[in-house]
């Protein structure tokens, strides 16, 4: 290219520059008087449309707005724009729970926040809902973040009684029916919070355990190893708690399969938990992220014929989660996130979930939030 070529184009260029600013110099003058110039201001300034079309966007007709208590709008070149003061809050709806997401628990996803509860729970429920979509049976359950927290609550009036006899024949109704989550699947993942650290502990043969006397397992994997664990005694109790109360055992136990029973639940918290060898975080505020990939991973089981411990431990090493890995997901969740909520409001296109996910990030942006 001979210099007077490179002249004319860094010239054309500086037009083009110089005409985008003044457009959008023009557009906020008039967006004092006219909604609509305040409203394509906004997008132009903030991200959530193409530069490309804002030159031909003016001389378009005036948005169509669209049905009653909608958030999105359609320019005449095709163009979907979303309110941006609408979209917020968010609902997520599965077959067994219903998730509300607030501006608060989307801003969660930023570099360099803690995941929360609803994010966690609306990010790994629709996971599981995909895996076990046209399934008669699951291979793997898992559980929200609260289960563990309603234990906690559950069972302290039952530890707190003396004498076994007691604490066993006053199982309440709460404690039964959170055993049922343990009996869905060979696989129980659940996410635990401790001291403010997410973990996550994986329960095998729970089922089994109760019904046919098989040990069951329990691992855990924590990426940040080195922190203090829970003691585990409200699981320990509830596992034996529920042993002896199957139907098949009767009314009246032995004090022999008392102590036997008690032991084993014992050892499976105690001695024989297993902590699993798997990635280990650089900071503090990934510890939910982790958790999300390695149960999403652990999701999909890669065969139908069960899972084994060996098989748990195995796919955990060789997960491997780095930054860019932690970096991805946060894009990932944050479009899900936003796939589920265009779905919640009617809007079923691949286009139109982009459109709320542009929206989300650039109400994310505008609030000072950094994404990857």
């Amino acid at each position: 290219m001979t210099e007077a070529e490179e002249t004319t184009e860094r010239t054309a260029a500086n037009c083009k520059i110089m005409t985008m600013e003044a457009m959008l110099e023009r557009w906020e003058h008039l967006s004092r008087k006219d909604p609509w110039y305040n409203r394509m201001y906004l997008y132009a300034t903030r991200g959530t449309i193409r530069s490309a079309d804002l030159g031909r966007s003016e001389s378009c007709e005036k948005t169509r707005q669209g049905k009653k208590g909608d958030n999105t709008s359609s320019s005449s070149d095709g163009l979907e724009v979303v309110d941006e003061s609408n979209i917020y809050p968010l609902t997520w709806k599965g077959r067994r729970e219903e998730i509300r997401l607030g501006e608060a628990d989307v801003m969660c996803l930023v570099v360099g926040k803690w995941l929360n509860d609803n994010v966690m729970n609306m990010y790994l429920q629709s996971v599981y809902e995909e895996q076990c979509q046209g399934k008669d049976t699951a291979e793997v359950h898992v559980c929200t973040t609260f289960w563990n927290p309603q234990l906690l609550v559950n069972q302290q009036g039952d530890i707190a009684k003396r004498g076994w006899v007691l604490r066993v024949k006053s199982r309440t109704t709460k404690v039964h029916l959170q055993c049922k989550d343990l009996e869905v699947a060979p696989l129980v993942l659940i996410p635990i919070n401790h001291k403010h650290k997410w973990m996550l502990l994986i329960l095998l043969n729970v089922r089994e355990f109760w019904t046919d006397d098989t040990c069951p397992n329990a691992i855990i994997v924590d990426s940040c190893h080195g922190y203090a664990s829970p003691d585990w005694k409200e699981l320990k109790t509830l596992l034996w708690h529920e042993y002896l109360n199957d139907n098949k055992r009767g009314p009246d136990v032995t004090r022999q399969l008392v102590d036997k029973s008690w032991n084993t639940c014992r050892d499976v918290f105690g001695r024989g938990l297993i902590h699993a060898r798997c990635s280990q975080q650089s900071n503090r505020e990934d510890c939910g992220v982790y958790v999300c990939c390695m149960a999403e991973e652990l999701a999909h089981p890669p065969t139908r014929n069960g899972i084994s411990k060996d098989d748990v431990l195995e796919i955990v090493e060789k997960m491997h989660i780095d930054e860019r890995i932690v970096r991805d997901f946060r894009v990932r969740a944050l479009d899900r996130i936003a796939e589920c909520a265009a779905a919640a409001k009617g809007h079923k296109s691949v286009g139109e979930h982009r459109t709320l996910a542009r929206a989300m990030r650039a109400k994310i942006r505008k609030d000072g939030g950094e994404l990857p």
